[in-house]
Formats: structure tokens, C-alpha cells, sequence
């Protein structure tokens, strides 16, 4: 028997994503829909395939702090917001940067320098010009105040207007991956340097009014793109908890974590579930006696069903990842996962590391193997898998505790190396930045993991230009990581859109896990 444990999420920003790059990749690997969108439907799900102009869709939330998208505390607001903003680049469906409020960039004579030409004719929704003091004074302010978007200039020393009309960012360090960073929304300058906030965009909606019930957006008739929207009027219903957002009858609904398997299923409304950010996986100490092995540690990968893992934690709405990239993206066109049960596999590389096995457990040196995992309390779905790598390790005959800290004794257990093992969750972002969580002495490697080899190709990877060879120095980090183990990564959570019957679209179960609602233009409501 088990006792049940709560556990919190631990927030660690990783940031994981993809190049710009003019390169066409082709292959016959499944799409990136194929592997991780999942679509279900109630029976009286219409099929209409004929767009049409006009309606009005009804989006729900509830308790936010501002509608600020550099600063809000909502993450339904963040991306409702996606509808009123928008940003110099966009990462799409395949984690391809593509042009937004910028048309075009270029390198400098090294990727410590970037050019960004900004789109012409492009208006404000107060009918003013948007120029390029709007991005200087978007990137200034996140640099000086922080928000949700510090981590994508951190890099940045300064931005610069040229005299031809362009954007200089001048770098600390060179960087290929800039473009894929620059995905935050632009503000308007006069508004940025008031210090208040309106929310006036550039985007496919403009805020006709914020009441105490909802908040309107109608169309943009001025907007900048020849995709216009079909759909003419927004309104985002206002609930005071998040269960009433939940249950309530607006036409779009975002879920998330166990909110995805408690209500996603609605009459007359499909259910298009897609990975979120959320990567969950088991912190190793590589510093660690016992765990310091990368026999031992790749054995403890070999004890695990991952798939197990997710039905009990997730009740199956999750794929199973070893690494914190999405797979089938441009980056990752293999599948999610090498790491499957193999009990022979686990036996033959602790016999292999001079352990022996008597009673129904592993020692050596007449040192039983056996772990302690630290974890923070209130969170269910983690407490259910642990409960369940428990459970598969002692099937293994590896024993593991469990202990229960607070978050900040958790934290400081994790970043001063005083613990064996850890179970954590991190949110990805848009670039492929895994040197941060592996390369020596970086960051967020909290396992003491060093590898001479794999920094080199990190290196390699942050000065090479062309996509399909950053790819595959990616797959000869994979290959190190795979013999190496430094943590198991478990699975990426999957979030959930479910929306109404009414709403059609020939993009609409092609959700991004960047900005949900980046097809929203090509969905229409069925007349």
C-alpha cells in the first residue's frame, strides 16, 4: 500500500524551440499533428465545410490581475491576448519562426548581431502609424521591468534604431536562436512610457469594451494581413472561479492539467487536446553515490512504463518524452521516447555496474540500492506519478522513498545538490535551449552533469546557420543524453480547447502549443 502524497508544481523556465530558416525540410516522418493532436467529438458534431463571414464566439476566464500581455497572470488572458497583439515573429504549428510585425531579419557578420526590417503600412487600432520605436520601447521595457517575457531578451545588451529604418539587437553572446525568442507582444510606445496600460494592439481584434461581465473584441478592419477574420465579434465572459469557467456554456473553453479529463467531454462541443508546456521528469543528483553511475541511472530508466505513468497520473492525457522537445517539430521529426520498460535490460546494467541481487533487492559493496525522492506537497497529478515510479521501481527491486518538503526547502535541496532524486516540472518555451538544463555548470543543471563532448556540440549548434545541420547535432546530443541519462524525462502534459459544435474551421484541430489561437482567423460559425 501507498500512501497518497499532494505535491506542487516546481516552475523552472526552460526554453526549447526552433530557427528561422529558409531551408525546406521534407521527409516522411508522421506530421506533427499526427503524433500529438487528439480530437474527439460528441455525435451531433456537424460536418460544414463552407466558410462564412459574420457571428460571434463567446471565449471564458476567470480571475486575472490585467490584461497587460507582458505582465498578466493569467495564462486564458495570455493567449486571448495573441488576438489583440501582435509580435515581431510568430512561432508556428511546427515550431517554424515566421513573420509577424517584422517581415524580414538577418544576421549580422555574427550571430552576436541581428537586423530586423519592420513590416510597412501597419496600423494601431487608435488608427496611428506602428513604427520601430514600438519594438525599442517593447524589448527597453521588458528588459528594465521583467514580466513573462525577461527570459527571451536576457540576452540582449542593446536595441537600436539605424538610420536606414531597421532594428539593431546587439547580443551579449552570439545567438542563432534570437528569431525564436522574439515571439512576445509589442506595445505602443506612448503607452509603454506613460506607465498606463490601454490595451490598444495591431492585431486581427481591437477591444471595444471591458465591462464587469465580459470583455468585446470586434474585428480589425485596418488589420495589416490579407487573412481576415471570419468570425466578427469576440466576447470573453468574465466568472469569478475557475470551475464556474469550466462548466460554464461559452463556445470556447481552455483546460487544463486534471481540468482536461473532468470536463472535456461536452454535448455538442469537440475536444481538441494538444501538449502543453508542461514537461514532466525526474531530477537525477549524478553527484550522488549511489546515482552517479550512468548504469544505474540509465537501469532506473529501463524500470519504467511511462505510458503506465501517464494513465495514472493523467488519466492518459499526456505523451510519453524523454527530453523537453516536442517531437515531430522541425527540430525533432523522430518519436517522443527510446526510454520503454526493458526488466532485462535494467537487470543486465546493474549486473554490469557490480551490483548482485538477494531477497528481492540490489547491492553492492553491501550497500543496498535504494533512492530518496524529494517532492513539495499539493499537487495530485505528480503525487500519482510518483506513487507510480514507486511502485514500477520496487517491481525492479529498487526501494524509494518519499519525502515531502516545502517548496523552498525543495528548491534549495535541488540547486545546493543535496538530494537523490527529485520529481519536477518545468515549462518549455520556443527555442531548443537544452544547454541550460545540460551543458557544465550551467543554470538550471541542478544534476551535476558535465560531458565535454556534448558542450562542444551545444557550441557547434549556437554558431550553425542552417536548420537541417542543427538538427543534427541535436540527434548527436540525443545519442550522448540516451547513454548518459543525466534525468528521465516522463511525459508532456496535454491541455484541451473544447468549442462548440457551432465553430468550423479547416484548421481548427491544428492547435499550437505556443498560441492556441494562431488559425483563430480561419475558423467561422456555422449559419
Amino acid at each position: 500500500m501507498f500512501k497518497k502524497v499532494s505535491l506542487i508544481i516546481i516552475c523552472i523556465v526552460l526554453i526549447l524551440g526552433v530557427v528561422a530558416c529558409d531551408e525546406e525540410v521534407t521527409n516522411n516522418e508522421p506530421s506533427f499533428t499526427d503524433i500529438i493532436n487528439d480530437v474527439t467529438s460528441t455525435p451531433d458534431q456537424k460536418n460544414v465545410t463552407t466558410p462564412t463571414k459574420g457571428g460571434t464566439v463567446s471565449l471564458s476566464v476567470a480571475v486575472y490581475n490585467t490584461l497587460n500581455p507582458l505582465i498578466t497572470n493569467n495564462e486564458d488572458i495570455k493567449n486571448y491576448m495573441n488576438l489583440v497583439f501582435d509580435s515581431m515573429v510568430k512561432v508556428n504549428f511546427e515550431q517554424t519562426v515566421v513573420p509577424e510585425l517584422c517581415e524580414s531579419w538577418q544576421m549580422g557578420e555574427t550571430a552576436a548581431k541581428w537586423y530586423f526590417t519592420i513590416r510597412a503600412g501597419v496600423k494601431w487600432h487608435d488608427g496611428t502609424d506602428f513604427t520601430n520605436n514600438d519594438i525599442k520601447a517593447t524589448i527597453d521595457w521588458v528588459m528594465k521591468n521583467g514580466g513573462l517575457y525577461l527570459v527571451n531578451v536576457s540576452g540582449i545588451s542593446s536595441c537600436n534604431i539605424l538610420e536606414d529604418g531597421r532594428i539593431e539587437l546587439l547580443l551579449k553572446a552570439p545567438d542563432m536562436l534570437l528569431p525564436n525568442k522574439l515571439l512576445f507582444p509589442i506595445l505602443k510606445e506612448n503607452l509603454l512610457t506613460s506607465g498606463s496600460f490601454n490595451a490598444i494592439g495591431t492585431g486581427l481584434y481591437k477591444i471595444e469594451s471591458d465591462a464587469a461581465d465580459k470583455i468585446v473584441l470586434v474585428e480589425n478592419t485596418n488589420y495589416w494581413s490579407v487573412d481576415k477574420p471570419y468570425i466578427s465579434k469576440v466576447e470573453i465572459n468574465k466568472y469569478t472561479t475557475e470551475s464556474d469557467k469550466y462548466k460554464s456554456t461559452s463556445d470556447i473553453i481552455m483546460l487544463s492539467a486534471e481540468n482536461v479529463y473532468k470536463y472535456s467531454v461536452k454535448p455538442e462541443y469537440k475536444s481538441i487536446k494538444f501538449p502543453s508546456r508542461s514537461f514532466g521528469f525526474l531530477a537525477i543528483n549524478n553527484r550522488s553515490e549511489q546515482l552517479q553511475s550512468a548504469n544505474v541511472r540509465k537501469a532506473i530508466a529501463f524500470c519504467l512504463d511511462k505510458e503506465n505513468i501517464i494513465n495514472m497520473a493523467l488519466s492518459g492525457h499526456g505523451i510519453a518524452t524523454d527530453w523537453p522537445i516536442f517531437p515531430g517539430s522541425v527540430y525533432w521529426r523522430e518519436g517522443s521516447t527510446d526510454q520503454t520498460r526493458n526488466l532485462a535490460k535494467a537487470r543486465e546494467l546493474l549486473l554490469a555496474d557490480g551490483y548482485t541481487q538477494s531477497e528481492g533487492t540490489w547491492s553492492k559493496n553491501g550497500k543496498i540500492l535504494s533512492i530518496n525522492c524529494i517532492m513539495a506537497p499539493s499537487d495530485n497529478e505528480i503525487a500519482l506519478a510518483l506513487q507510480t515510479v514507486q511502485t514500477q521501481l520496487g517491481e525492479c527491486g529498487i526501494p524509494l522513498t518519499i519525502e515531502s518538503l516545502t517548496a523552498d526547502k525543495l528548491r534549495n535541496s535541488t540547486t545546493s545538490g543535496q538530494y537523490d532524486m527529485a520529481i519536477l516540472r518545468i515549462n518549455i518555451s520556443s527555442w531548443p535551449n537544452l544547454e541550460t538544463t545540460v551543458m557544465t555548470n550551467q543554470t538550471m543543471n541542478i544534476f551535476g552533469f558535465s560531458n565535454a563532448e556534448i558542450d562542444q556540440f551545444f557550441n557547434s549548434f549556437n554558431e550553425e546557420p542552417v536548420l537541417t545541420k542543427q538538427s543534427e547535432i541535436l540527434k548527436k546530443i540525443k545519442l550522448r543524453l540516451n547513454e548518459s541519462v543525466p534525468f528521465i524525462g516522463l511525459y508532456l502534459r496535454k491541455d484541451a480547447l473544447v468549442i462548440s459544435n457551432k465553430i468550423e474551421g479547416p484548421e481548427i484541430t491544428g492547435i499550437s502549443s505556443w498560441d492556441p489561437f494562431e488559425s483563430f482567423a480561419k475558423w467561422y460559425v456555422v449559419q
